[in-house]
């Protein structure tokens, strides 16, 4: 348990992806105006396997979407899901004319709120957070980040100095540097694939609660990569006073050069 759980009800739930489904699936049709249906699924507590155990040369299988409601749950090992009942769609339109399912939406995105998204959300106030037994050694999330460019971590839950502290933070991690052959889009989402580590490497976080440079591996930059990303391997943490759920704010790769 995390704690305060209602005050940071994960991000509010009506992210950014909320609106590319509503507002980017819009097709106009002669005289009419059409919307997909709602596309997306509820995040689970189970994330991808395929993150463990990374080594140089491997790929990942299945490669990693990015777009639709429930995508994120693939780019952790796990998520932490929130407790109780997910929050009333108080703007949705009668069952009977609700065509987009807003309802489903509002109530997936409410088990999205600590989901591999918001560690790249530029909101320190919200994080991923693991949803395993135990400290959070093991665990692994998997972030996109600019080939090129310096990446910075917030590791821990950044919303207060309480928080921070009252959950584990990541002290030791293990690096793997991956990129990607392949990506499609589509109306709903963009997907990554033939995603294969390039370089691993090891580093000691600081406990703070603050952005830090996050020093990746020295590793070939392939120029006809689709995306580069970095999987993040928990080796070891600082102990949450009062939790044992382990999170990170933010993954982000600098504005600068």
């Amino acid at each position: 348990m995390l704690g305060d759980s209602d005050e940071h009800t994960q991000g509010r739930v009506a992210s950014r992806w909320v609106a590319l489904l509503i507002t980017g699936f819009v097709l106009t049709l002669p005289g009419i105006a059409a919307a997909q249906a709602y596309e997306g699924r509820a995040c689970t507590a189970k994330g991808s396997l395929s993150l463990r155990g990374l080594q140089v040369g491997a790929s990942l299988a299945g490669g990693v979407s990015h777009g639709l409601t429930g995508d994120f749950s693939d780019w952790a090992s796990s998520t932490l899901l929130p407790k109780g009942k997910s929050p009333a769609c108080e703007d949705c339109p009668p069952e009977a004319e609700d065509d987009l399912r807003e309802r489903e939406m509002t109530a997936h995105e409410w088990t999205c709120g600590y989901s591999a998204e918001k560690a790249m959300d530029g909101k320190p106030d919200t994080a991923w957070c693991e949803g395993a037994k135990g400290t959070g050694v093991g665990e692994v999330l998997l972030a996109k980040v600019e080939p090129g460019r310096p990446v910075s971590i917030w590791a821990g839950f950044g919303k207060s100095a309480q928080l921070h502290a009252a959950n584990a933070r990541p002290r030791k991690v293990r690096l793997a540097v991956l990129q990607a052959r392949s990506a499609a889009a589509s109306q709903s989402s963009i997907d990554y694939g033939g995603l294969t580590v390039a370089a691993m490497g090891e580093v000691e976080l600081k406990d703070v609660n603050d952005y830090q440079e996050l020093k990746l591996p020295a590793f070939k930059r392939d120029s006809n990569a689709a995306g580069t990303f970095v999987a993040i391997e928990v080796l070891s943490v600082y102990p949450g006073k009062k939790f044992t759920d382990l999170c990170i704010s933010e993954v982000r790769a600098s504005d600068k050069p």
